[in-house]
């Protein structure tokens, strides 16, 4: 998926879990969190939205691992989610809003013809039984579908 269907859907699935869930958090900090976080799997593609902005991690990350292998793993969530909770103790909602990013990330790459390494180093490639090519027409209909969504998420949350 592209980038910008990436943040969409990160945003979207934090929206969704401000409205539906009993998190207290400061919503617009929760949810840019998880637009974020759903941008940060593809950090090592240095052609990336963030790969491009950080150019240095990005470049080494690609040299030592390649396109969609650790990053996109339950292993990288593990290690994003530890590395957070031991650089930002005191803002919960940023470090939740970023995983839930990544997650929504993991789910959409899920949902292409490559799939993705979840259980990274096992080299075996998960996806979901329905799938669709990066930048095809299904995404664009995903793209517009999750426009509509956050804009109703966003009316009903604020």
């Amino acid at each position: 998926m592209r980038g910008h269907t990436h943040l969409l859907a990160g945003a979207a699935l934090a929206l969704a879990t401000s409205k539906y869930t009993h998190i207290e958090a400061n919503t617009i900090w929760f949810t840019s969190a998880a637009a974020f976080g759903a941008l940060l799997p593809d950090i090592d593609h240095p052609k990336s939205t963030l790969g491009r902005i950080i150019k240095p991690i990005s470049w080494a990350l690609h040299s030592i691992f390649g396109h969609r292998t650790i990053t996109h793993s339950l292993l990288f969530l593990f290690i994003v989610t530890s590395l957070l909770w031991t650089v930002f103790p005191n803002y919960p909602f940023v470090v939740m809003g970023i995983c839930i990013g990544v997650i929504s990330h993991l789910m959409l790459d899920a949902l292409t013809v490559s799939g993705i390494p979840l259980l990274y180093p096992l080299k075996t490639k998960i996806r979901f039984p329905f799938y669709t090519r990066t930048g095809s027409f299904t995404e664009l209909v995903l793209f517009v579908l999750l426009v509509i969504t956050n804009f109703v998420l966003i009316r009903n949350v604020f």
